[in-house]
């Protein structure tokens, strides 16, 4: 397995085989648009020297992309984050998030932050398997979250990790 930057030509694998990353079938249209249009060339192109992939087989196993926080430089946040369904709970979210936890770390970040739905059960478990913790409240569901934190109904699971 090998951590590498994340190149155009990747970007254009990924976007290729997306439905391989992204469990679309759990998703309405209308997340699934929204899944996609957050897999802008912005973070190759202009913040490619932390977006990451993992390479195992000559595949693309997942991919990392972050950043350190405009508003807050002790805080990286973790922006896309998804691991091929070929190789799921074979620890490779893992080997990459501990990667990135250490770069972010000689940055001088003391946290990284992360958000997801509170519907995707999966990041959210794997977001507790690392160690992060919730920030916000229970909803009636009893998941955390942050409310309107996308605007206005659009509640957000957010987790924090100390680094």
């Amino acid at each position: 397995m090998k951590i590498r930057q994340c190149t155009k030509k990747d970007f254009d694998k990924i976007l290729a085989h997306f439905n391989d990353y992204w469990d679309i079938d759990k998703y309405t249209p209308d997340m699934y648009q929204r899944i996609r249009y957050l897999h802008h060339p912005i973070w190759i192109y202009e913040f490619g020297n932390t977006a990451f992939v993992v390479e195992k087989e000559r595949i693309l196993a997942g991919y990392l992309f972050c950043n350190v926080s405009q508003t807050d430089p002790l805080t990286a946040y973790g922006i896309l984050f998804a691991v091929h369904r070929s190789y799921r709970r074979q620890g490779i979210g893992k080997q990459l998030s501990e990667y990135v936890f250490q770069l972010m770390k000689s940055k001088g970040c003391k946290y990284y932050k992360a958000i997801t739905t509170e519907g995707n059960e999966s990041s959210i478990r794997l977001h507790i398997e690392l160690g992060f913790e919730f920030l916000g409240e229970p909803n009636e569901r009893g998941v955390p979250v942050v409310k309107n934190y996308a605007g206005p109904g659009e509640d957000r699971v957010v987790f924090r990790k100390r680094l």
